[in-house]
C-alpha cells in the first residue's frame, strides 16, 4: 500500500505543485468569507488529485496490474 501512495506522489509532482499553487491564489481570492475558504480549498485539491490519479490509471491500464496480485 505505501508504494502505490508513493508512485501516486512520484507520478504526480507537476500536478502537484500546480494544485497547491492554486489552492493558494483560492485563499487569497476568498479572503471575506471565513474558514470557509480553507474547507473548500482543501476539498478543490482533494478532488484534483484523486481524479488526476484515476485518469492516469486508466491510461496506463492499472487496472489490469491490480487483477493479477493475489
Amino acid at each position: 500500500m505505501y508504494y502505490l501512495i508513493l508512485k501516486d506522489l512520484l507520478i504526480q509532482k507537476k500536478i502537484i505543485a500546480l494544485s497547491i499553487a492554486y489552492v493558494i491564489f483560492f485563499i487569497i481570492a476568498m479572503q471575506g468569507t471565513g474558514f470557509v475558504m480553507y474547507a473548500t480549498a482543501i476539498t478543490a485539491l482533494t478532488y484534483m488529485l484523486v481524479m488526476t490519479s484515476c485518469a492516469y490509471d486508466e491510461k496506463t491500464g492499472l487496472t489490469l496490474c491490480l487483477i493479477v496480485y493475489p
